[in-house]
């Protein structure tokens, strides 16, 4: 498979290794390093199998500027999930869930990456930063 694996995406039950020029490979048994995020969530997928989603193809856009631009955040990012009422991240050391938007714009990574800085410089562990609406809030675990 050409190109170092950017992300692994689920859609149902269908799998697709992301490849670094952002390109999909529908595959039964992904082939990435440990540490490449999940992108998970119900995509469209045309009648030949592949993946026919816009939202799709932006989360991968946005993962990829994710590991370009803020690498540190990158490694830790477990998992993206889209639902219909946004984005769910997860993000180890310390174990953070960040809900955000439904889009994943420079903006928003902006937020995510100040938030996260913020609690590591603060010491507050793990908990939930809920980043949906103009103030950042934080749920610490209890």
């Amino acid at each position: 498979m050409p190109g170092a694996c950017l992300a692994i995406l689920q859609s149902g039950p269908a799998l697709y290794q992301i490849d670094e020029q952002e390109r999909l490979h529908k595959v039964d048994h992904p082939r990435c390093d440990s540490g490449v995020p999940l992108v998970s969530g119900r995509f469209r997928e045309a009648e030949d199998g592949s993946l026919d989603d816009v939202r799709a193809r932006d989360l991968i856009r946005s993962v990829h500027v994710l590991q370009r631009t803020y690498p540190e955040l990158y490694s830790r990012l477990s998992e993206l999930k889209m639902s219909d009422t946004g984005l769910t991240l997860y993000i180890d050391a310390p174990r953070i869930r960040v809900d955000a938007a439904a889009q994943l714009d420079r903006e928003t990574l902006k937020r995510i990456v100040a938030a996260v800085s913020y609690l590591q410089a603060e010491k507050k562990g793990g908990g939930v930063i809920d980043l949906r609406g103009p103030e950042a809030m934080f749920f610490p675990q209890p």
